[in-house]
């Protein structure tokens, strides 16, 4: 289970604010979390915009954990990361603009660069917590996002809904079936592979809904978005190795193509702690 006792929440004096104030309320207040910081990156005019978010926390923050405001000069990216780490936070949450508005380029980066969680909040109305959308590829990632899922799940009494695409590859032609016959074998095996999937991790099938698509493209972003709004989710979840090797950055991956891609669904990437506090172990002792 991965705690998230330390939130940092970007503010940037925009129409968002007031929507990730409330939702890091909703989530500090559901997960116990002890301290929830709030950073805005500027030059100019600190002490009156310090007193606007003060106040905008104040009618809008209503869990009981501790907050405090802060303003820092830099680079917006930079500045963030730095903050994260030196504050050893355990998830960053940051609004998440129509796509009509922003290019989502600060998100991005920030999610590649971050060595803990990063939540995307887009303008909402409701804050609660009733289903969660988990896609899975049976990897080390899906694992994480599964647990994160059900430490909500455990506080808050959500459901949770694992979705599994997979496509037929073009390939599929030499083996004489049709596409609709070779998709059914491949479910098949998805199926199977979840199974062995959930006796390697323990986990109790009867806490999930599982779906299984079929996608036409090798690019399931879409499929996951049409799920999470068919399905009224609250929240997707997506695994990130953090800086290992086999996945240092997440760039061009699922996880990035659907913050370009969804504007309206709260959107939690999850990285591994273990690696965290490695590499601050690690640092520790230079």
């Amino acid at each position: 289970m991965q705690e998230l006792k330390r939130i940092l929440a970007c503010i940037d004096l925009s129409e968002m604010d007031k929507s990730v104030i409330k939702y890091a309320s909703q989530l500090a207040e559901t997960m116990g979390s002890v301290k929830v910081d709030f950073l805005h990156i500027s030059d100019l005019d600190i002490d009156s915009k310090k007193a606007t978010i003060e106040q905008e926390v104040k009618d809008n923050f209503t869990a009981t954990a501790e907050t405090s405001v802060n303003i820092e000069s830099g680079n917006v990216v930079d500045t963030t990361i730095s903050w994260a780490g030196l504050h050893r936070m355990d998830l960053i949450i940051l609004g998440k603009k129509k796509k009509s508005i922003s290019s989502a380029k600060n998100a991005m980066a920030i999610t590649n660069k971050a060595l803990c969680s990063v939540l995307l909040v887009p303008v909402m109305e409701s804050y609660a917590f009733k289903k969660l959308l988990v896609p899975i590829d049976f990897s080390i990632g899906s694992k994480m996002s599964i647990k994160q899922a059900l430490t909500i799940k455990g506080m808050s009494d959500a459901k949770v809904i694992l979705q599994h695409v997979f496509y037929v590859h073009s390939g599929y032609t030499t083996s004489g079936k049709t596409y609709e016959e070779f998709g059914a074998i491949l479910q098949k095996n998805a199926e199977k592979e979840y199974k062995m999937f959930l006796r390697e991790h323990e986990f109790d099938a009867s806490q999930f809904e599982i779906i299984f698509t079929l996608d036409d493209d090798s690019k399931p972003f879409d499929n996951i978005y049409e799920t999470a709004k068919e399905n009224g989710a609250d929240l997707i979840f997506l695994g990130a190795r953090g800086r290992t090797p086999a996945a240092a950055l997440i760039k061009g991956s699922t996880a990035l193509d659907l913050i370009k891609y969804d504007d309206d669904v709260p959107f939690f990437i999850v990285k591994d702690e273990g690696e965290r506090m490695g590499f601050w172990e690690a640092l520790m002792k230079i």
